[in-house]
């Protein structure tokens, strides 16, 4: 098909296309005014060795403390993303530990590097109330984790709260987003409809 045959097609068929885009947009309206408000908290994470006194950063064992730091992290990141510690987290919140209720809570989630010994700790649900207290128990239960294995083998490696609070907030969306992503999916429908249309009627005139 041809830059000109495109140009007719839409030209000729504005007006339905318009009609398909203006219902998308009305209909990503109601979808955007069904959704239930979502809240999410947020909070960062250091994780360091211990250099004592006698130890000079640009020494050797200076540096074998940050490249342990630097593994400790990934380590660190590995609990937060573990299946038992939010096994531990849904008795704390005296919830029952099935296996849907360990999905629900691994979706309310996200952990990732924020940078080489820092990890960004995110937690969304329906409520600001739920978001601060499973993110708060979570690394309640994650730090309680760390120090029992750090008793048992190297006591420098340490886990620390860079924020005195969690952040907390309602997660903004747009609904002329919404409404204009609903009317561009509709239109793209009524494109592909009318086009197949228009292909079938074409072909159905060339037999005849």
């Amino acid at each position: 098909m041809e830059l000109k045959e495109i140009f007719d097609f839409f030209k000729a068929n504005s007006a339905k296309l318009a009609t398909f885009f203006v219902f998308g947009f009305f209909l990503g309206l109601v979808i955007y005014g069904i959704l239930p408000s979502k809240y999410i908290s947020s909070g960062t994470l250091f994780v360091g060795r211990a250099v004592s006194d006698s130890e000079d950063f640009y020494a050797y064992s200076g540096f074998y403390d940050q490249q342990t730091a630097l593994s400790f992290t990934r380590t660190v990141k590995g609990l937060l993303e573990d299946k038992n510690l939010y096994a531990e987290v849904l008795t704390e919140l005296k919830e029952d530990v099935t296996e849907k209720n360990l999905r629900d809570l691994r979706k309310k989630i996200k952990v990732k590097n924020s940078g080489a010994q820092t990890l960004s700790v995110e937690i969304r649900a329906n409520s600001m109330e739920e978001t601060k207290t499973i993110w708060n128990t979570l690394i309640r239960k994650t730090t309680e984790t760390v120090e029992l294995a750090n008793s048992k083998s190297n006591e420098k490696l340490f886990i620390q709260k860079l924020n005195s609070e969690v952040w907390s907030r309602k997660i903004t969306h747009y609904p002329l987003i919404f409404g204009s992503i609903g009317g561009l999916f509709f239109m793209g429908i009524g494109t592909f409809l009318i086009g197949l249309k228009t292909y079938f009627s074409k072909n159905l005139e060339e037999i005849k």
